[in-house]
């Protein structure tokens, strides 16, 4: 039998998850879409790189690898274009019945999201360099996402919020699903302490005498863009560098102050920023619009500055003669920006779908316990354990609060179903394959 929350699910994840914050899907960027209007509902568009964005994003937090499963992509796809009608047709009754979102709401909404995002890529500066764009960008372009799905959400709100469950309901959707139901998980609470490894004196030097070379040969007459092409470690590179029309605040400020300056066809001396070294070449400008390219150079850790973080670290492992100790030391000295002011507060992770590192550094940890250095995507890490709970089946007597929000979102899901199919003979849907 099919879980009840199964459909609700990826409906779910496509308002809860605006799509822009996983741009770190590398196929996204990868593939070349040409771009369709797919559905029309009311004056909404849908356009067809939506479907695929959004559909990335829920495989991407899924663990579905679109490459490998085309079969169930496909089908991930059809399903959510279906559930970004149905946002839509919430979205146009929202406006038809002029509910509003006030624009302080909106902003400490956007702040909720970025806090959740920033917690799992680690950093603005992480964030930015998966985006390609600075954070003014990145929240500019969110609002219009979750300030539409705020207005859902309250479209909703006021349709099912009178909706309860009674406890023989509970019971009766236990005794229907109890086989479908999914299990609670083996799961353990973490906190860790990050220390990342970040590129020293002599990766600074490399690259800054790479990109001195770079300038040197553009300003010698070398073509701006097959330099880019060969040469930079930007995304951009393999498009000669161009990074297209931009407006002011799109980019970093050290870039933008130096693009800003230059004349036409000018090309700037090396500009660092967080992502390394640039050269800047003003295409075109009209007003406060920019054309421009760049050859970016990145500063690479190197073996030395591996070996640097990890003796810091174990250095740090041996301080620990308490684990109380430990979120004492992470408030000190982690770089994780989002858990550190918690003591290096992590959460909850089921086992079997937690990261590798940290899964490594947690296997055989028992409550209080402390690993040695693990070494992850971002740098080394100290774990500890905190809490451990093992797999087990629902039951009404241990789970009764689960069960009955689970027999209420069903219950508010299928009334959500039969309202949704009463408002498609009133609201205009175009579907154009």
């Amino acid at each position: 039998m099919k879980r009840p929350k199964e459909k609700q699910k990826t409906k779910e994840l496509l308002w809860l998850v605006p799509p822009l914050l996983f741009v770190l899907v590398s196929v996204v960027s990868a593939q070349q879409v040409v771009d369709r209007i797919i559905a029309v509902v009311n004056e909404e568009i849908i356009l067809e790189s939506d479907v695929l964005q959004y559909a990335q994003s829920v495989a991407f937090q899924g663990g579905l690898d679109p490459t490998r499963h085309e079969e169930e992509f496909l089908k991930l796809k059809q399903r959510v274009l279906a559930d970004l009608i149905d946002q839509k047709i919430l979205l146009a009754r929202a406006r038809e019945d002029s509910l509003e979102v006030s624009p302080q709401d909106m902003e400490i909404r956007l702040e909720e999201w970025l806090k959740q995002v920033l917690k799992q890529v680690g950093s603005e500066t992480k964030l930015e360099e998966y985006y390609g764009y600075s954070m003014a960008k990145i929240k500019r372009d969110l609002r219009k996402n979750i300030a539409d799905g705020m207005l859902v959400e309250k479209e909703k709100n006021k349709k099912l919020a009178g909706i309860k469950v009674s406890r023989q309901e509970v019971e009766r959707f236990y005794q229907a699903y109890a086989d479908s139901l999914p299990d609670i998980k083996e799961s353990i609470r973490l906190s860790h302490i990050l220390l990342k490894v970040t590129p020293g004196e002599e990766a600074q030097q490399q690259a800054s005498e790479r990109i001195k070379s770079l300038y040197l040969r553009a300003l010698a007459g070398e073509d701006f863009a097959e330099l880019a092409r060969n040469f930079s470690d930007g995304p951009s590179g393999k498009k000669g560098g161009r990074l297209g029309w931009t407006n002011r605040g799109d980019l970093l400020k050290e870039y933008e102050e130096v693009a800003y300056s230059l004349k036409e066809g000018e090309i700037s001396a090396p500009v660092k920023t967080r992502f390394g070294y640039h050269i800047i070449k003003l295409n075109e400008r009209k007003g406060e619009k920019i054309n421009t390219s760049h050859v970016l150079v990145m500063i690479k850790v190197t073996e030395g500055d591996e070996n640097r973080v990890r003796e810091e670290i174990q250095l740090l492992r041996d301080e620990i003669f308490e684990p109380e100790g430990f979120s004492e030391l992470a408030r000190r000295f982690s770089q994780d920006e989002a858990t550190a002011e918690s003591g290096g507060e992590l959460g909850w992770f089921e086992v079997e779908t937690m990261p590798p590192h940290l899964r490594q550094a947690s296997q055989g940890l028992s409550p209080g316990e402390i690993s040695q250095p693990v070494k992850g995507p971002e740098g080394y890490h100290l774990v500890k354990l905190e809490e451990h709970v093992l797999g087990r089946k629902l039951g009404l007597k241990n789970d009764w609060g689960t069960i009955e929000d689970m027999a209420l979102n069903y219950k508010r899901d299928q009334e959500l179903r039969k309202w949704l199919d009463r408002l498609r003979q009133e609201i205009y849907v175009d579907i154009k394959g």
